[in-house]
């Protein structure tokens, strides 16, 4: 198993703790800030790790925040390595089926 130290933050994380929070934003004003398809919902959704952050998203955050889309990218990308290897460690060895 991975140390809880090097497990990388949920693109969320860094959104609420790091832009969010010293802005005194909730969700519904940063959705309201992005416009198009952005709803309170699907901040919240990526704030609790239960969305990632898309290109499209990530050159919205970008925008609105003042860092670059490949910030964004590379915290999903982390991520998801890490939770894809997670996955793959809990599953355990792949099991061949003996022929008869």
């Amino acid at each position: 198993m991975i140390p809880e130290d090097q497990i990388p933050p949920h693109p969320g994380i860094i959104l609420e703790r790091d832009y969010m929070k010293p802005r005194e934003l909730t969700p519904a004003q940063v959705a309201e800030k992005l416009g198009g398809n952005w709803s309170e919902a699907k901040v919240t959704a990526i704030i609790n790790g239960k969305e990632g952050v898309s290109e499209k998203s990530a050159q919205d955050l970008s925008q609105l925040f003042g860092t670059t889309a490949d910030f964004w990218n590379n915290l999903q990308q982390q991520y998801f390595q890490w939770a894809r290897a997670k996955r793959e460690t809990e599953k355990g060895p792949i099991k061949v089926k003996k022929k008869r």
